[in-house]
């Protein structure tokens, strides 16, 4: 169980609200969609070679 102060500061406050966030569905959405947004980003800086063997950046466009 945690205990937070009557008038937190705004770290308290931030922390608080994502336990809150944490513990329903709306908030394991959010991370969802947040987690793919980081991959589909990563994946589109891997290196990749073309038919000439050319170095080039992955095209790949959609989500996971």
């Amino acid at each position: 169980m945690k205990f937070w102060h009557g008038k937190p500061g705004s770290t308290s406050r931030i922390r608080k609200k994502q336990l809150e966030v944490s513990l329903n569905e709306g908030g394991l959405k959010w991370i969802i969609n947040w987690i793919t947004n980081k991959i589909d980003n990563r994946v589109e800086l891997i290196p990749i070679r073309d038919e000439s063997g050319e170095i080039g950046r992955n095209k790949v466009t959609g989500s996971l």
